[in-house]
């Protein structure tokens, strides 16, 4: 190899040494955020994890889907890291929504039954006050008696035998039954309970 050749090889080795320099300068002195948004700004296909955490500016978890023994679970959490929500599934394999407040005690409780869909409404002791929904075909609503350590159902309102509402004491006995006369849909009965247990019915007769 002669001097030319050498001079030559020697100018084409700085010129590649040159633009590698040249390009890592331009690489570091781009925008601030030109690097964050690369990091921060992704479009997947597809995800395939067996739990998912989003957490807030102070790094306190917001969300968190999980999977169970049942199945799948979505956590919504507040500010002052209190679950105020949650979607998934029972034990029955069938879905459910629940509704806390800013403490993380459930107020509302939304699942499906055998029978159809209810709703449940709690009180601040996490005693359920209300039930709403639908069984046997027909339609109601139960409101209980939470003043006991038991929860027992003071009013209820159904559409049974045409409609009927019955009112109970606090065990749970009839004291008023207001509806239709089973095998007479058309004709309707109000029947007023004793303590002893015995009525006095009046009728469309």
């Amino acid at each position: 190899m002669n001097f030319k050749q050498k001079l030559v090889y020697m100018f084409i080795g700085s010129l590649f040494t040159l633009a590698g320099y040249f390009l890592a300068t331009l690489a570091n002195n781009q925008p601030p955020n030109a690097h964050a948004q690369d990091n921060t700004t992704k479009v997947f296909d597809k995800i395939v994890c067996k739990e998912l955490e989003v957490v807030n500016q102070d790094g306190k978890r917001a969300v968190c889907i999980i999977t169970d023994k049942s199945g799948g679970v979505i956590y919504i959490d507040n500010n002052e890291g209190k679950m105020v929500s949650s979607i998934g599934t029972d034990h029955n394999s069938n879905g459910h929504l629940m509704i806390n407040n800013k403490e993380g005690i459930g107020f509302a409780h939304f699942k499906i039954l055998d029978s159809g869909g209810v709703m449940f409404i709690y009180d601040k002791k996490e005693s359920r006050n209300v039930a709403i929904g639908t069984r046997k075909l027909s339609g109601f609503i139960v409101l209980n008696n939470t003043t006991s350590a038991e929860e027992r159902p003071a009013v209820q309102l159904d559409g049974l035998t045409g409609g009927r509402l019955l009112l109970h004491n606090k065990n749970e006995t009839h004291r008023v039954y207001i509806g239709s006369i089973k095998d007479r849909p058309n004709d309707g009965v109000i029947n007023i309970y004793d303590f002893k247990g015995d009525h006095r019915s009046y009728t469309a007769d």
